[in-house]
């Protein structure tokens, strides 16, 4: 009895473990109602859903619709994340608990833009240190372009090489639009959302460029590897760009004394750093 117990335990650990290491409720299939996907937050209010649920789908029975509409004058874009959205000051922040290093996020999607609008897809896996949020990897995939049928992506995520260990969190984020001016109309459908551990993380998917200082204040420098064609864009916490320059140089600064507080994500040849923005008012 004391060893069927014993691996009953060992079981069910294990299956919390495995569980708590894919992306839950990844294919959408299971819904509290009509605009509440299972493990997902999003906006609901008045007229607004943000996620919607969907037959037009890509596999099972459900898919993610989201799309950005408009109420009172203001754009809200659709968006569906793992952690809590505050749609008013435009910040995502928390996730689930997470303790692995995937090599990328893979799912399937399509898209219909209005505008110069594009989506978004986000991974960001942090740590908590001392009360301090360290960004142990992310990456972006964005497209804006309008995909017609669904369409596999595949997301790499990109790993901090100046932080060591594993994340105790990660959070997904799903945006509908994501370039400024928001497009009213577009429309992001998502389904069959999984982390992909399958090949070994390459070195040069490490990130190669150093920020500082961090937190900034009316100015951050950059330092780059590379010392020509270095596009920097650095988006908000709910996927936005805020900011799209190229530089011909591999050191060179930016401006940040424009930006709200809070936290912004630098990328880089298609590598992420988190940047905090803090201003003194002293």
């Amino acid at each position: 009895m004391k060893k069927i117990f014993t691996l009953l335990v060992i079981t069910l650990t294990f299956t919390v473990q495995l569980f708590s290491q894919v992306v839950p409720n990844g294919g959408f299939e299971t819904w509290t109602d009509a605009n509440t996907a299972n493990s997902w937050n999003s906006v609901n209010f008045l007229t607004i859903h943000s996620l919607q649920r969907t037959t037009d789908l890509h596999g099972g029975t459900y898919a993610a619709k989201l799309q950005t509409q408009s109420l009172l004058g203001q754009v809200i874009p659709g968006i569906a994340s793992l952690g809590v959205i505050d749609i008013i000051n435009q910040s995502v922040s928390g996730g689930i608990g997470f303790t692995s290093k995937p090599v990328s996020m893979k799912g399937y999607f399509k898209y219909s833009p209005v505008g110069n609008d594009s989506m978004l897809i986000a991974v960001l896996l942090t740590r908590n240190s001392g009360g301090v949020k360290d960004t142990i990897g992310g990456g972006f995939f964005s497209v804006k372009t309008a995909v017609n049928s669904y369409t596999q992506f595949t997301l790499p995520i990109y790993y901090n090489q100046n932080v060591v260990g594993n994340p105790d969190t990660v959070n997904v984020i799903l945006l509908s639009s994501a370039a400024l001016p928001l497009g009213v109309g577009s429309t992001l459908f998502v389904d069959d959302l999984v982390f992909d551990y399958s090949t070994e993380i390459k070195e040069n998917q490490m990130i190669d460029y150093k920020i500082f200082p961090n937190p900034a204040q009316d100015f951050v420098n950059i330092n780059c590897k590379n010392s020509n064609n270095n596009q920097v864009l650095i988006y908000n916490i709910t996927g936005q760009i805020v900011y799209n320059n190229t530089f011909a140089t591999s050191q060179f600064k930016i401006n940040t004394s424009d930006f709200k507080e809070g936290i912004y994500f630098v990328k880089i040849s298609n590598k992420i750093q988190k940047l905090i923005v803090k201003h003194n008012n002293d």
